[in-house]
C-alpha cells in the first residue's frame, strides 16, 4: 500500500520513473519494544554505545515516536545505483492536509556518517513530530566497500543528484506541500545542499546549515589532512584540483543560488572540522548581494553543536516558519 502511495506523483513536479523506488519498510519493525532495541544495541556494540544510548534516548521518547510517527527504509534508484534513505511523516493529522517537506543532507563520506536508526532520533524524529514529512538519503555507495577507483561518493559529484532525485520522489508524495520544501545541511551536506541549488531548479523555500563546509579552500588550510579524502573521493582530483574545489565552495558563486531561499548558518565557535572563517565569509557574500541569510555562532560548541541542539532546533524551525508559502501569499513576510 505505502509503495503504491510513493509512485503517486504532484502535478507541481516532475515524475520521476516508477523504477526509481525499489523498497520500504517499517523502520519499527525490527524492534517492538524498547527493550529489544537496547537488547540489540547490548549484542551488537560496546557497552559505551549501549549506555550512551540509555542516555540519550529514553523509552517514553521510543514509545512516543513510534506511536506518532510512520517511519520506513526507502530504496530508491538515483541514475546506476540503488540509495537508502529514511522517510519519516506524521501518522495524525487530516489525511487531506499537506506536510511541509524537509530534505536532510547528512555530513560524512562513504559508510561515515550514515544516519543509522538511532541517529532518527536526534536528527529527523523532533522535526517529523512538528509536522514535517523528512527524507534523509545515505547517498550512493555507502552500503559498499570503496576505494580510490571504485568510490560513487564523490563528495559533491555526481552523488548530488541523490539529493535532487529524492527531492523529486518527497514532492511527489500523497502528504508532501511540494510548495514547501526545505533543506537541512549537515557538514558535508552542505556542499550537497548548495550544489543542489545551484544547479537544479528545485522549489526550496529555505535551508539551514549546521557546522556547514563552505570554501574547500579554506578547509584545506584548516585541515591539511583533507587532501587525502579529496583524492580518494573526487574523480581526476589532481588534474583538476582548483576546479574540483572551486565546484563545492559556494563562497565563490553564492549569487547563483536562487534569490529568494532563505539561507540560515549555524556554527560552533569552537569547531575543531569546519572553519568558523568560512561561515562568517559566506554570511558576508549574501549579505553584498542582498540575499536573505541569518549566521548564529554558539561560543564554545564543536563541529557536533552536541550542547546546543534544541536551540539548533528552535532556530531552524523558526526560520522555516518564516519562509513557509501560504495559498494567501507568494512571498515571505
Amino acid at each position: 500500500m505505502l509503495l503504491a502511495a510513493l509512485l503517486c506523483w504532484s502535478s507541481h513536479v516532475k515524475a520521476a520513473p516508477a523504477r526509481e523506488i525499489l523498497s520500504t519498510r517499517d523502520c519499527f519493525a525490527e524492534f517492538q519494544s524498547y527493550g529489544e532495541w537496547m537488547g540489540h544495541l547490548w549484542k551488537k556494540y560496546s557497552i559505551l554505545d549501549y549506555l550512551l544510548a540509555r542516555w540519550h534516548f529514553s523509552e517514553s521518547d521510543f514509545t512516543r515516536y513510534r506511536r506518532e510517527l510512520d517511519c520506513r527504509s526507502i530504496t530508491y534508484r538515483s541514475d546506476q545505483y540503488v540509495v537508502r534513505a529514511w522517510l519519516v511523516q506524521p501518522k495524525n493529522g487530516r489525511k487531506s492536509s499537506k506536510l511541509p517537506v524537509i530534505i536532510y543532507n547528512r555530513g560524512g563520506n562513504r559508510q561515515f556518517g550514515t544516519l543509522n536508526f538511532g541517529d532518527l532520533f536526534t536528527y529527523v524524529f523532533p522535526f517529523a513530530e512538528q509536522g514535517y514529512l523528512v527524507v534523509a538519503s545515505q547517498y550512493r555507495g555507502a552500503d559498499l566497500r570503496q576505494d580510490a577507483k571504485s568510490s560513487p561518493d564523490q563528495f559533491g559529484g555526481g552523488d548530488v543528484r541523490d539529493v535532487t532525485n529524492l527531492v523529486r520522489i518527497a514532492s511527489g508524495l500523497p502528504r508532501a506541500d511540494p510548495h514547501n520544501i526545505f533543506m537541512i545541511g549537515q557538514s558535508r551536506g552542505a556542499i550537497m545542499t548548495f550544489l543542489a541549488l545551484r544547479d537544479t531548479p528545485l522549489p526550496i523555500r529555505a535551508v539551514a546549515i549546521y557546522s556547514g563546509l563552505y570554501d574547500m579552500h579554506d578547509l584545506l588550510r584548516f585541515r591539511p589532512a583533507g587532501e587525502q579524502l579529496f583524492e580518494a573521493l573526487i574523480p581526476d582530483y589532481h588534474k583538476h584540483k582548483k576546479a574540483e574545489l572551486d565546484r563545492r565552495s559556494v563562497t565563490l558563486w553564492a549569487e547563483r543560488l536562487p534569490a529568494q531561499t532563505g539561507v540560515l548558518i549555524l556554527h560552533g565557535g569552537d569547531d575543531e572540522r569546519a572553519p568558523l572563517a568560512s561561515a562568517r565569509k559566506l554570511a558576508g557574500e549574501l549579505g553584498k548581494i542582498g540575499r536573505p541569510h541569518k549566521i548564529v555562532v554558539y561560543s564554545g560548541e564543536s563541529h557536533y553543536l552536541g550542547g546546543v541542539r534544541p536551540q539548533v532546533r528552535a532556530q531552524t524551525l523558526q526560520w522555516f516558519k518564516k519562509f513557509q508559502w501560504r495559498a494567501s501569499r507568494e512571498t515571505v513576510d
